[in-house]
């Protein structure tokens, strides 16, 4: 069975201290953790000590880590930004991330591929539908028709601007010996889908570049009838080599396990035995859900 692992995700506004968040989720039972996006440079050294006195140990890193934190408020930039400043900024992002990863012995870095640039009015106003539950009606198989064609029209030079980045992150991390986990998403203008997965997969070193599974974000474009659950699972398994685990409702996840609409039965069967499994779980968590999503996990076979 798989070690377990839960994200740092849950600790953010939580915990003050990285030992206190450390000794809660080893008395729950998590064997390991994941350093995420939102981890600062000063909880990063306290994460660095206590991996170096033995206190944990850390499966995966989320890029980038530690947090992007610009002089003036402003997303990440991306691997695939046409911009190539912007874009040779994001490789930097991604080789500092690895090295992070080296450094506390990890074994994967989780990355975001990017996006395609359109009208976010397009998704937004899907969303909005669905959260009215106009999911049958004429207006929203428009807007669905709409944002797949203008996202498919955009995608190709986003695309290619990807696979160029990865490219030379993907070296940088095999001379490291570090995982790269390309991850599915939670909105559909952004990268990768499953046809662009299978492209990154079979043009990059297969001894380094894989899949990863963010369950949460599969249910939610599912559930916009965006893309089948089947397009990501069972066809990208055996490229699969790491998860996150987290429930969801509708378009709400990060839930804990078992508090939602996920099949966490039928998803167990997809899963590769060398896949790192990462419980991620948000902060509005109990102590309590945590504990009951861990043993349902757990029950579940997955740990």
């Amino acid at each position: 069975m798989a070690r377990s692992s839960i994200s740092t995700m849950w600790a953010i506004g939580r915990f003050e201290r990285a030992a206190d968040f450390v000794a809660r989720v080893r008395d729950i039972g998590f064997d390991e953790i994941e350093l995420n996006h939102q981890v600062s440079e000063s909880m990063l050294q306290e994460y660095r000590a206590l991996q170096k006195d033995g206190s944990v140990k850390v499966s995966s890193v989320h890029a980038p880590c530690p947090k992007w934190q610009p002089a003036l408020p402003a997303p990440p930039p991306e691997l695939s930004a046409l911009d190539e400043t912007s874009r040779i900024a994001a490789i930097g992002l991604i080789k500092r991330t690895i090295d992070t990863a080296v450094d506390l012995r990890a074994r994967a870095v989780v990355v975001h591929c990017g996006r395609v640039e359109i009208d976010l009015e397009l998704e937004r106003t899907l969303r909005q539908l669905h959260a009215k539950g106009q999911t049958a009606s004429e207006e929203y198989r428009q807007a669905r028709a709409s944002l797949m064609a203008a996202r498919d029209a955009a995608r190709r030079a986003h695309v290619q601007a990807t696979l160029a980045s990865l490219a030379e992150v993907a070296g940088y991390a095999a001379a490291r010996n570090i995982w790269l986990g390309l991850e599915n998403r939670y909105h559909y203008y952004e990268i990768p889908l499953p046809n662009e997965v299978r492209l990154f997969l079979d043009s990059l070193d297969n001894s380094t570049v894989f899949y990863w599974h963010d369950v949460g974000h599969a249910h939610n474009l599912a559930a916009l009838d965006l893309v089948s659950p089947e397009d990501w699972l069972p066809g990208l398994r055996d490229d699969l080599r790491g998860m996150h685990l987290h429930d969801a409702i509708g378009l709400d996840d990060h839930r804990v396990a078992g508090a939602g609409e996920v099949d966490f039965a039928a998803l167990r069967r997809q899963v590769p035995p060398r896949a790192l499994l990462i419980c991620e779980f948000d902060e509005s968590s109990s102590e309590e859900d945590v504990k009951l999503g861990y043993n349902y996990l757990k029950q579940m076979g997955y740990f």
